[in-house]
């Protein structure tokens, strides 16, 4: 503002010489205030006043211009050139000034000395008088607004640069400022942290400069299209640091224009513990799923070396039955043959059980007789049930047909696990296995199983309803 008081001066001047002539120029004020203004202009120019103090100085040659405005308008008798003078001049100072306080007290100096000229120095007319008394304070109050206006957008602005200033500077990414080529024109205290460069080394340089490898040129254009299209992109890739160090980061980088300008800023997060975290998780999946296929390995292993032999006593006692035996001995037998088949199916199950972790079990469907299989475990289970003093029965229906698509192991299974578990949790009484067919026609039967027993029974709220 100091080099605008001088330009404005001298500008004023020139327009009274030479355009609006036969006005009172006396020449040392002007050259006063360019004098002062040149000065002042040099020393804050060559950085010989602090800000402080440049400011007071620029505020001091504000008075003093416009105490010579006043004194030329004064000098013409309120010439109307000089008061469009001052009314620029004031404006520009009122504009200039950086609080409103400041311009408070400088629009009441500039109509304090208004009204002093009005009524001490000039001779004007009293009905010039009666106008510029009307017109002054309405050109002064006007002013005021308008710089209370600035002052108030000016300090909403601050106060969102300095809060964008502390987030940046305090954010833990590190960001970068760069023009649509990628060079670097500012970064916040944490880029220099986790790149290990100094500031100056940094800046003015090529943002590729911190790439493990350059973008190709098909990035590039999906990047520029994604900018112009969202304002933002983001990217995983791995950056250098300065000591050749290498680490994974994600870049989000968002477009910003203002008028003919854009710019990039590039907000990089290090993402290396969430790589090795990601990286532990996968090890201990992997490491998971190779225990449950050891698991399910030997599980069939086992089962198949136990099956062996107990097919091999199943056969024996099988082949025992046929020579001659008395009636306590065929009892025996029969006891060996069913328990070795209630073995071999519980093998089977601890078979068919490591299949279902996995996720591999697979019915087999094909024509069976339902009535053999339900009698079948009503058999294998029954000497059990006597053992306990529980009375196994089973009833069919003989509307079943007698061969139906199904999986026969499974429902084998089924009915063995659940009547088991009855016979198991019954102490005295019955247990009844009931097989019915609810509806048959030509292609489908569809067939109830029930089992129920005298035990303690499934509290109400474990049961489930289908």
């Amino acid at each position: 503002m100091a080099l605008a008081s001088v330009v404005s001066s001298c500008f004023f001047a020139l327009f009274y010489l030479f355009v609006v002539p036969n006005n009172f120029e006396p020449i040392w004020d002007r050259l006063l205030v360019i004098l002062t203004g040149i000065y002042i202009y040099v020393r804050g120019y060559s950085s010989k006043l602090n800000t402080v103090k440049y400011v007071s100085s620029v505020y001091r040659l504000f008075y003093l211009h416009t105490t010579q405005v006043i004194l030329a308008i004064a000098l013409n008798n309120f010439d109307g050139y000089y008061f469009l003078a001052l009314f620029v001049i004031t404006q520009a100072c009122a504009y200039s000034l950086r609080d409103i306080s400041n311009t408070f007290w400088y629009l009441l100096y500039v109509s304090i000395g208004l009204f002093a000229s009005l009524i001490f120095i000039s001779s004007v007319e009293p009905r010039v008088i009666a106008i510029y008394t009307f017109i002054i304070p309405i050109v002064v109050i006007l002013q005021y607004l308008a710089s209370h206006v600035k002052s108030k957008f000016l300090s909403e602005m601050k106060m969102n640069q300095e809060m964008l200033r502390s987030l940046i500077s305090k954010s833990e990414d590190a960001v970068f400022l760069t023009d649509m080529d990628g060079n670097i024109s500012d970064i916040n205290p944490r880029a220099t942290e986790l790149f290990g460069y100094e500031r100056i080394e940094i800046l003015d340089r090529d943002f590729k400069m911190l790439r493990k490898n350059a973008l190709t040129g098909n990035e590039i254009e999906v990047g520029l299209n994604e900018l112009e299209r969202n304002r933002f992109w983001s990217m995983e890739t791995t950056l250098v640091r300065k000591d050749a160090s290498e680490f994974p980061v994600r870049i989000s980088i968002t477009l910003i224009k203002y008028g003919a300008h854009k710019h990039l800023v590039y907000r990089v997060m290090d993402i290396t513990a969430s790589k090795e975290n990601e990286s532990k998780i996968i090890e201990a999946r992997d490491k998971a799923e190779e225990a449950v296929r050891a698991k399910g390995q030997f599980l069939a292993v086992m089962s198949h070396e136990i099956r062996t032999p107990l097919n091999g006593v199943i056969a024996t006692a099988s082949m025992l039955q046929q020579t001659s035996l008395d009636e306590e001995q065929q009892e025996y037998v029969n006891t060996i043959t069913k328990s070795g088949q209630s073995l071999l199916m519980l093998i089977n199950e601890i078979l068919e059980f490591s299949k279902m972790e996995s996720g591999k079990m697979v019915l087999d469907p094909r024509p069976a007789n339902v009535v053999d299989a339900v009698f079948d475990v009503g058999d294998l289970l029954r000497s059990h049930a006597e053992t306990k003093g529980v009375n196994l029965m089973v009833n069919v229906d003989q509307k079943i047909p007698s061969l139906v698509m199904v999986d026969d192991h499974r429902l084998k299974q089924v009915m063995f696990n659940l009547v088991g578990n009855a016979i198991k949790f019954t102490a005295k009484g019955k247990v009844e296995l009931s097989v019915k067919c609810l509806s048959f026609n030509q292609d489908m039967c569809s067939i109830a199983f029930e089992v129920s027993d005298t035990g303690i029974g499934i509290p109400e709220e474990k049961c489930t309803c289908f």
